[in-house]
């Protein structure tokens, strides 16, 4: 009970409304994982309780829960819906559509993924890390237009990098998608860049934008 319950408790006490800078709530499945072994221990000997009072019902049971097994397992591998954010593939048509003239602009999270699966010695430009909001408006009223300035006196054009992660509590991957197509209404950089540039090509892969702009 104490395997099964402690996480759950530390992660509501963590999660409760505290005055620290930066709070958030971290009520989320993965952070759970600590009580995984004690509710499958749990749920295995309620299905051999069952499976020997009345054996019809505990095989009725033991099927659900494989079933359930096998969808989410299946989810897991073989739906590109549910799959993480497809930095092979961007990467991959980054290497292929980018011309010498043009640069990439990506976000601080994107330095280890571009570093892993990025093109060899592409130049990028990284925008700084924006968490706070008053700072990002500051941000995007006062340099971001010089910084753009200066960029487009060396290349033609900006490949504009901008991923969504999976972050729903369960995962529920159509959250994820429905952000990644309103990037143009919630996105302050995306914004931003639309505002001040013409985009002449986009694609989209698995949590991934890529956008390029004509900085001419």
């Amino acid at each position: 009970l104490c395997w099964l319950l402690v996480p759950v408790l530390l992660t509501w006490l963590v999660s409760l409304d505290l005055p620290i800078p930066n709070k958030r709530s971290i009520y989320m499945d993965r952070y759970l994982i600590g009580s995984q072994g004690a509710l499958v221990l749990f749920v295995a000997l309620g299905l051999v309780e069952i499976l020997d009072r009345r054996r019809l019902l505990g095989v009725a049971a033991w099927g659900l829960v494989l079933a359930a097994s096998v969808a989410a397992l299946w989810n897991q591998y073989a739906n590109p819906f549910y799959a993480r954010e497809d930095w092979r593939e961007a990467m991959r048509y980054l290497a292929l559509a980018r011309r010498e003239e043009e640069v990439l602009l990506i976000r601080p999270s994107h330095t280890l993924p571009m570093a892993y699966y990025g093109p060899v010695d592409v130049p990028y430009q990284e925008l700084p890390f924006l968490f706070d909001k008053d700072e990002r408006e500051a941000y995007l009223a006062q340099e971001m237009g010089p910084g753009m300035a200066q960029i487009a006196r060396q290349w033609d054009g900006v490949w504009l990098i901008s991923s969504v992660e999976n972050t729903d509590p369960h995962g529920f991957p159509h959250r994820r998608q429905a952000a990644l197509e309103r990037l143009e209404d919630q996105d302050p950089i995306v914004l931003w860049m639309d505002a001040h540039y013409s985009v002449v090509k986009r694609r989209s892969f698995t949590g991934i934008d890529l956008r390029l702009y004509d900085l001419a």
